[in-house]
């Protein structure tokens, strides 16, 4: 049992720059009790480009917010212009944060007050030997889903295939890296043909799937049921650690599309992204975060009414064992997003279309 109290908290609110919906979609923790908020708002006084990103910085002593210019996060000279807005992911890198605008380039900051530097990746994941089609451009382009933790200098990231149009269905892996000199960057270990890599369907069949069948079943949009034999699962959380991969695949995203795989599963897998050790599958469907301690992993339930009931866990890699948590006073609805130098990092239930002010908590192990 981990038992939490309140070490402090602070309210995020960047609603009075935005006329609409305001989202927290990360938190990022950084040095010294500091964590970094990412989120985007639509603000309705710009036509038809109406999606804007924003940063905070959070800490005992408040918080400070910057939004950024569309022309920083939107930039013409990318390729990948034609995906959708809401496809910047952020990441952790040392003590800088970063966003990944695409598979091409990446904005790096050392604090969210000074520019960031601006750095191309060299190689980017085009849709290799592929026609461009004027009427669906955008479907030549990989789209990152998610970036990852890592001990490293080789950043983690989860990636969608081009066909594949629902936002959260990334099926492939890369690793990004950042030069000494902060100037380029570059995708490393590639597959042969310098697409990104995708794990191999051959280790999954091996878990029991929904229905006692074989194979990846997709629901589409049209409630129609296809039968994949081919298809990687979905993966909802990756990690580098010691060299390794660590990675989540789950069989649930947030539309309601089902991917087979009905629990979770999270592994240990090679270069080649082939599992070499299954190290949990949760009793339940669960969402889950490899903190950047890297030495544990949030559990969230899906449902609050399965074998949890709704309750979070802290699975510890070193020894396995699956922690419930006590929760402080009052916050009995917040969940725990992320974890650093003792300190955990609470949002009201998931991070998502947040109405702003959020309540952020900054919590402590209790004795």
């Amino acid at each position: 049992m981990i038992k939490l109290k309140l070490a402090f908290q602070t309210t995020l609110d960047v609603s009075k720059d935005f006329i609409g919906l305001t989202c927290l979609t990360k938190l990022i923790p950084i040095e010294n009790g500091r964590v970094i908020a990412f989120g985007w708002g639509i603000n309705e006084r710009i036509p038809d480009a109406s999606y804007q990103y924003w940063l905070a910085e959070l800490t005992n002593e408040g918080q400070v917010t910057r939004i950024l210019p569309r022309e920083l996060t939107h930039r013409q000279e990318l390729l990948s212009a034609l995906n959708d807005d809401n496809q910047v992911q952020a990441f952790k890198f040392g003590d800088h944060f970063g966003l990944l605008l695409s598979t091409e380039i990446i904005l790096l900051f050392s604090n969210i007050s000074e520019d960031p530097t601006v750095i191309p990746i060299q190689n980017h994941f085009s849709f290799l030997g592929q026609t461009r089609h004027d009427s669906n451009a955008k479907d030549s382009y990989y789209v990152p889903t998610h970036c990852g933790n890592s001990d490293g200098e080789l950043i983690p990231v989860v990636i969608r295939h081009p066909k594949e149009h629902h936002s959260r269905a990334g099926r492939y892996l890369g690793l990004f890296r950042i030069d000494d000199n902060l100037q380029s960057a570059s995708w490393v270990d590639v597959a042969a043909d310098g697409s990104p890599r995708r794990t191999n369907v051959d280790d999954y069949r091996k878990f029991p799937m929904e229905g006692g069948h074989g194979g990846i079943h997709l629901v589409t949009e049209l409630g129609k049921t296809y039968r994949r034999q081919d298809l990687p699962p979905v993966i909802s959380e990756c990690a580098r650690i010691r060299n390794q991969w660590y990675v989540y695949a789950a069989a649930y995203n947030p539309t309601f599309i089902r991917y087979g795989i009905p629990l979770g599963t999270l592994t240990k897998n090679n270069d080649e992204l082939a599992i070499t050790e299954l190290i949990i599958r949760p009793e339940e469907q669960c969402y889950s975060t490899i903190c950047a301690s890297l030495d544990r992993v949030i559990f969230s339930p899906l449902r609050a009414n399965g074998a949890r009931k709704g309750k979070q866990s802290i699975f510890t890699i070193v020894d396995e064992i699956d922690h419930p948590i006590t929760l402080p006073r009052g916050f009995a609805k917040h969940q725990v997003q992320e974890y650093l130098n003792g300190l955990y990092w609470l949002t009201p239930l998931q991070m998502g279309y947040n109405s702003m002010p959020v309540q952020i908590a900054a919590c402590v192990e209790a004795p």
